[in-house]
């Protein structure tokens, strides 16, 4: 079995409670802040850890510990899928839908003043 890992630090946002509204369209989308947090953890993604060869189309798991910096209330769900939405956007993989993903899992870890995520994705040797 291959094992993935990635670290991002910094606050995670969630790009659900973050939307800015279109008073024209009526459109949201998320904010510029969730925007410069996905720049910024794609780009740690990139520089520090080995991507895959292409996209993932098959996990056997995922799991992401969720640090918090703080007691601040927050919806770690929400979290969990703007780390997800930003695996796809990397190309780590394919798509965040369960046929991809398999079994997934979620910690929620309070690391004072340091907020972040790890994440280890799960890939069987044949299949990628």
């Amino acid at each position: 079995m291959k094992i993935y890992e990635y670290h991002i630090n910094g606050r995670i946002p969630s790009k659900k409670n973050s939307r800015i509204t279109n008073k024209k369209t009526g459109r949201s989308f998320p904010s510029a802040k969730y925007y410069a947090w996905e720049k910024m953890a794609m780009e740690q993604i990139k520089c520090l850890s080995e991507l895959p060869d292409k996209p993932i189309e098959k996990c056997k798991m995922i799991h992401v510990n969720i640090y918090y910096p703080d007691f601040r209330v927050a919806d770690n769900s929400n979290k969990f899928e703007s780390v997800m939405d930003m695996l796809v956007k990397v190309g780590i993989l394919k798509d965040d839908c369960w046929t991809i993903t398999g079994k997934t899992s979620q910690s929620p870890i309070y690391r004072k003043n340091n907020g972040g995520a790890n994440i280890l994705v799960y890939v069987d040797d044949d299949v990628s």
